[in-house]
């Protein structure tokens, strides 16, 4: 067990902090100033692609703060020259401008160097290829620009590993074609649900994707995790030995085991390929935030308001004698019922015509929840009773993709669900539907 491990735990057992100390801390200072910056870059070069304002997709809010960090750290920190760093912000960041940047640097590192790429935008998957795409600033909301205005991520790859020196490529971006929050597809009526191939990284080459599933913001603060807490992982965060370096299994480690303790909307880890011991960065002791207080800090719900209290009032005096209610010797004893449980929850979307609609489904002791997000066109809730399904069945997904779920209702229609969770959600639908219903008045949540 890691000492950031021990850490969390002894912070749990502990009482709890006051919910102001959990912070995020801000990464755009120097570590230390105690200290000279490190000199390890010195042959480096790097690209940071920060797309927070797409000219017509989803804005992913805080996306060029992160970048601008980035940006400071490797030239602060790690050493590398402004002039060997190219910083690429919204409208800048077109598909032709994050090659020709990538080429360049990779090819201005010699065999000493390492060239660093860290992407943070938007993604969606190529279902012919099973890859993932890059999304460009200038990309439009149809398939057809998706494939076209994007780098796919193999494509990227092949430019980076043109370098002489070691690689290291972080994508803070997910392949699955939603909006950062999971409640959008990027393509109006798109199934947002297609998975993509895991990358495998060649000889010297350190890749870091959040892409596994949604990559969305830190709680509490408008921030793509992944790359917020990579970076700080990379600042000392997840120095566990405390020997002034870390490593690439040290660094996804910590972002994981953060991601695991803080993010409960969604599931979200990174993917690292390639030599996880390898020393990644060199740095100056910088204490990370404590997680325990922020997972406290995020579950502690507002005070109780106390209402103010009132004399009571005496009512006026009269002549007429105040009528006195008296209960009813015919009422009916009351009987005892249980409201429904909910007994298993995933993303999924929902096919309705010709749209995908991104929300969750939910199984209850009684009910299927299919819960669109607000912001879809067909919004809206329903709630089907495990009575009326008939049949559950698994099948392919645009006969290749194995996510789909068909349900077959007591009226002959059918529902079609996409869900990366497919196996657990149709086992849940038919051990639910087998068990006895208990006696229940309260509404389906």
């Amino acid at each position: 067990m890691g000492l950031h491990h021990l850490m969390i735990a002894a912070a749990l057992a502990a009482p709890a902090a006051p919910a102001d100390t959990a912070t995020w801390p801000e990464l755009s200072s120097a570590a230390s100033t105690t200290s000279k910056p490190s000199k390890a870059g010195a042959n480096d070069a790097a690209v940071v692609i920060a797309i927070e304002r797409p000219q017509r997709l989803p804005r992913i809010d805080g996306a060029a703060r992160n970048g601008s960090d980035w940006y400071l750290w490797l030239t602060r920190e790690q050493g590398l020259s402004p002039a060997k760093v190219r910083l690429l912000r919204d409208d800048e960041a077109t598909r032709e401008e994050i090659l020709d940047a990538v080429d360049r640097a990779a090819r201005g590192v010699g065999a000493s160097g390492r060239v660093w790429v860290v992407f943070i935008g938007h993604g969606a998957p190529d279902p012919a290829t099973g890859d993932g795409v890059l999304l460009g600033a200038d990309t439009q909301p149809t398939e057809r620009s998706l494939m076209h205005r994007g780098v796919a991520r193999r494509e990227l790859l092949e430019h980076v590993g043109v370098t002489r020196g070691e690689a290291v490529v972080v994508l803070d971006a997910c392949f699955s074609g939603q909006s950062s929050d999971g409640r959008q597809a990027l393509v109006p009526g798109a199934q947002a649900t297609i998975a993509v191939n895991r990358m495998k990284a060649s000889k010297r080459m350190h890749l870091f994707s959040s892409s596994e599933q949604v990559a969305g913001p830190l709680p509490g603060t408008p921030r793509p995790a992944y790359s917020y807490l990579l970076l700080g992982a990379l600042r000392g965060w997840a120095d566990d030995d405390h020997d002034g370096a870390t490593t690439a299994d040290e660094a996804q480690r910590y972002v994981d085991d953060t991601l695991v303790a803080v993010v409960t909307d969604r599931q979200q880890r990174g993917a690292y390929a390639g030599e996880g011991s390898t020393v990644l960065a060199r740095h100056r002791s910088e204490r990370g935030p404590d997680i325990a207080a922020i997972v406290v800090g995020l579950h502690t719900p507002p005070a109780p308001t106390t209402a103010p209290t009132t004399a009571p009032t005496t009512a006026p005096s009269t002549d007429v004698p105040m009528a006195t209610s008296t209960p009813s010797t015919a009422s009916k004893p009351a009987v005892a019922v249980s409201p429904p449980q909910r007994l298993f929850e995933t993303s999924c979307s929902i096919l309705r015509g010709i749209e995908g609609v991104g929300g969750r489904c939910v199984v209850t002791s009684t009910s299927l929840l299919l819960e669109p997000h607000a912001i879809n066109v067909q919004s809206h809730r329903e709630v089907v009773e495990l009575s009326r399904i008939t049949g559950v069945e698994p099948y392919a997904n645009l006969g290749f993709f194995q996510n789909g779920v068909r349900l077959t209702y007591s009226d002959g229609r059918t529902q079609q669900i996409i869900t990366n969770d497919r196996d657990r959600f149709i086992a849940a639908i038919n051990e639910a539907r087998a068990k006895p219903a208990a006696p229940s008045s309260a509404p389906p949540y």
